[in-house]
């Protein structure tokens, strides 16, 4: 995801022409066959917007000004998630990736899981953020409120898993791995730390 964040007031287009950014998880029509699902918080570094195409699941990177209006039919976030969740166990590594970060915070063992299925669906599109995603499931960063996680699961991930030479375990499984998001609860670690070395803050 890139760093460049939606501003909360309107932005100008052209002279005299506003338009507000859309949200993640709206329904917009953007001159396409069928609507776009919303899926970046964000403007990336190219201009555009991560969506995807509702009907398929595919990946559509759209321009903001390209973005015509909000569909009559809004299908609220959680339908959305279950969307985007059937599109992942079918093998859709940007649906994954997509879910890795909505549970950030909230359900650690199933944001890494689901992670863990988009580098293992599409290493060479998300390949690049193997280390962060494996340094941060060690590191447990949870939205205030939520218990800091147990990590006894990462035991069963073949990336975390060192041979003789100390180098990582062979990629696994991506069935797998959605399997074992879509089963994961979020379980407290024993004992809870007294302050939190950090917490993710993010809107639901």
């Amino acid at each position: 995801m890139a760093d460049i964040f939606f501003p909360d007031e309107p932005v100008r287009r052209e002279p005299e022409q506003k338009y507000t950014l859309p949200k993640y998880t709206e329904l917009w029509l953007a001159g396409r066959a069928r609507p776009v699902v919303v899926l970046g918080n964000c403007v990336d570094r190219d201009g555009t917007i991560w969506c995807a195409d509702y009907g398929t699941g595919k990946r559509v990177d759209i321009a903001p000004g390209d973005f015509l209006r909000l569909t009559d039919d809004q299908p609220g976030r959680d339908a959305v998630v279950k969307t985007v969740t059937e599109w992942a166990h079918l093998g859709n590594a940007d649906a994954a990736w997509w879910l890795g970060w909505w549970w950030e915070g909230t359900n650690h063992p199933r944001s890494v899981w689901y992670y863990i299925a988009a580098l293992r669906m599409d290493p060479d599109t998300h390949g690049w953020a193997e280390d962060r995603i494996l340094d941060d499931a060690w590191s447990g960063y949870v939205c205030d409120g939520t218990p800091k996680p147990d990590l006894s699961f990462l035991r069963e991930i073949q990336e975390f898993r060192l041979d003789d030479e100390g180098e990582r375990g062979d990629i696994g499984d991506w069935k797998e791995a959605v399997r074992k998001a879509m089963a994961a609860v979020h379980k407290p670690a024993r004992p809870q730390p007294e302050t939190p070395d950090r917490v993710l803050i993010r809107p639901r």
